[in-house]
């Protein structure tokens, strides 16, 4: 790669594109908007069921293409699948290459990295582009550990960049602590964020709060923590029969969450909504008294942010990088994880004290404004391809 001084062509690679929504989804698709906007070629390349690199959609300066890049994951790579693997790599990175090349792409960047992605680790000497890598959470968690060879290649494919990027603190230490303390200096914190629009907003919805509705957005996985809320919200309607819980999402779990509910006599105070697309979620993050958030694990959840832009107080578990947005008793309740009697009592806190569940609210929206939204995070990453493609 010629090295140049400025930067004029990004390829993003995720798993998962429009129209699928969820934390990766929108953090890629918000990233590609945001290089687009200032003039820079943007590409995204995702997961399909095409073995040929096939273009999809090209809307606002960004084009989407897709390619099947999966390496037998379902199968976590059995030593038999390993030989159909390694016939199929080469012809693949052969097309990708000519990709790169043909679009001129500098940097690529990936996100969610697994074993499917391990074609971008293999560049020519000198490379043809820059590679950064970026973690969401669950990659470094769960998936990483999910089978010999996935893990293998996966951190490789990690070691082999020039950069990793996290999007919290914490997120980065575990990275390196899967690593065992390689990653050295080549880490990276880039947070995500809301739209900027949300936070210049001068309404942010107050009247139209209902004081007893509790709103719960994430993916029906155990990860989420989801059965701790319920049991909580239990014991909170013993005190306050007038509150409803509304779940957003959707998930492998919903069936037995469902069940849940049920057995501990609250399934007509629990409305299981599905998944929302973001834009409608605006509603009912105006519409809320608080948002729970009882996780057992986190990267940087998008929930928070865009929680608190609306100035909605949260009630959250001290997981992954929340507590480097949640200040407790400053802008939001912090509770430790898997205790159902803390998250009780953090609920308690914000329905029996609105006006102080108002002014975390109001704490947390200039916390978001300040830091928090996607120029922020575009800013940062172009800034950060620049410098390596100048290196």
């Amino acid at each position: 790669m010629v090295k140049s001084q400025v930067l004029q062509s990004v390829l993003l690679v995720t798993p998962w594109y429009r129209p699928f929504v969820g934390g990766v989804v929108e953090t890629v698709a918000r990233l590609a908007d945001g290089l687009a906007r200032n003039g820079i070629k943007v590409g995204v390349l995702t997961q399909g069921d095409c073995e040929e690199i096939t273009p999809v959609s090209n809307d606002n300066g960004v084009g989407v293409w897709k390619l099947n890049l999966r390496t037998t994951q379902a199968e976590r790579f059995r030593p038999r699948m390993v030989a159909g693997y390694m016939a199929r790599f080469a012809g693949t990175r052969e097309k990708l290459g000519n990709f790169i090349e043909e679009h001129r792409f500098q940097v690529v960047n990936v996100h969610y990295p697994g074993s499917e992605f391990y074609y971008f680790a293999q560049r020519k000497n000198p490379p043809e582009y820059r590679l950064v890598v970026s973690v969401h959470g669950s990659d470094m968690r769960v998936e990483i550990h999910q089978g010999w060879l996935h893990g293998r290649l996966t951190r490789k494919l990690l070691l082999t960049s020039d950069a990793v990027v996290a999007c919290s603190r914490g997120l980065l230490r575990l990275t390196d602590e899967v690593l065992r303390g390689r990653l050295k200096d080549k880490g990276h914190v880039i947070y995500g964020g809301v739209p900027d629009e949300w936070v210049t907003e001068e309404a942010v919805g107050t009247d139209e709060r209902d004081p007893n509705n509790v709103l719960l957005v994430g993916s029906l996985r155990e990860v989420k923590g989801i059965d701790i809320g319920l049991r909580a919200f239990a014991r909170v309607r013993r005190q306050h029969p007038r509150a409803h819980l509304t779940i957003a999402g959707d998930g492998p779990l919903r069936e037995s969450l469902v069940n849940l509910a049920q057995e501990l006599g609250v399934e007509e105070s629990v409305t299981f909504l599905g998944a929302i697309p973001q834009e409608e979620l605006r509603h009912y993050y105006r519409n809320a008294s608080f948002v729970m958030m009882p996780s057992r694990s986190e990267g940087f959840p998008l929930v928070a942010l865009e929680a608190m832009a609306f100035g909605t107080p949260i009630v959250a578990t001290s997981v992954g990088g929340l507590p480097e947005l949640i200040t407790d008793n400053v802008n939001g309740v912090l509770v430790p994880p898997e205790d159902v009697e803390a998250f009780y009592h953090g609920m308690l806190r914000l329905l029996e004290h609105p006006e102080q569940a108002r002014q975390l609210g109001t704490n947390g929206r200039q916390e978001i404004a300040r830091r928090f939204t996607w120029g922020h995070n575009t800013k940062a990453s172009k800034e950060l391809f620049t410098e390596l493609i100048c290196s």
